[in-house]
């Protein structure tokens, strides 16, 4: 495992339940790295290096992934919308009822359900997809987490999380960018890059390498 704490950091993720409603045949829509460009006339476009789709009544797996059940979802090399990031409505409802999504310093090839990866770099060994969880037996009490924080703890430890990129430096974890969807800095004295500090990787454990395969 690397070494050093979870750190939180914000994500680019400008629309989520987007174009159109969710529903049952809806279809869940995250950009990255968005830009709001604002011209001389007032008009407003935004622009993105990336995206994904999948289907919501689909079983949440890459089109290319074996096992999935709708060829139209793709993606970040196989990982959902929903792992992305931890969503603010999420942290209000106190509740975040699936695995999450974080990033490591180096990884080297990929394991399912991931469709692909970034390559060997850097020394590393882990590859993306590798799901870790926060063990069992660990009282999250102990740590003096803040509510936020105890709610993606609660996940951690309940649903775990995929490794599924690089980061170039820390592990890290991101939340949903309010300040690009014009909502304002909601996180603000709610979570920070240290939220999660005082849980030490050693808490952690690899849950199996492309663990859940068919």
């Amino acid at each position: 495992m690397p070494s050093g704490p979870i750190v939180v950091r914000s994500c680019t993720i400008a629309a989520l339940g987007a174009p159109g409603s969710v529903g049952t045949s809806g279809t869940v829509v995250a950009l990255h790295h968005t830009v709001k460009t604002v011209a001389s006339d007032g008009s407003v476009s935004w622009s993105a290096c990336g995206g994904a789709g999948y289907h919501v009544d689909s079983n949440g797996l890459d089109g290319r992934a074996a096992g999935a059940d709708d060829g139209r979802n793709v993606g970040h090399r196989g990982v959902p919308p929903p792992t992305y990031a931890v969503r603010w409505d999420e942290i209000q409802a106190g509740s975040i009822d699936h695995a999450l999504k974080i990033a490591i310093d180096n990884t080297c090839d990929h394991v399912w359900p991931m469709v692909g990866d970034e390559g060997c770099s850097g020394g590393g060994l882990i590859p993306e997809g590798t799901r870790i969880r926060l063990r069992p037996s660990i009282d999250l009490s102990t740590y003096g987490l803040s509510p936020a924080a105890l709610v993606i703890a609660r996940a951690l430890q309940r649903y775990g999380a995929y490794v599924g990129d690089q980061s170039g430096g820390g592990v890290t974890l991101k939340v949903e960018n309010t300040v690009a969807e014009g909502r304002g800095n909601l996180w603000n004295g709610v979570l920070d890059p240290k939220s999660l500090s005082a849980i030490p990787l050693t808490a952690y454990e690899v849950v199996q390498r492309g663990w859940g395969a068919p």
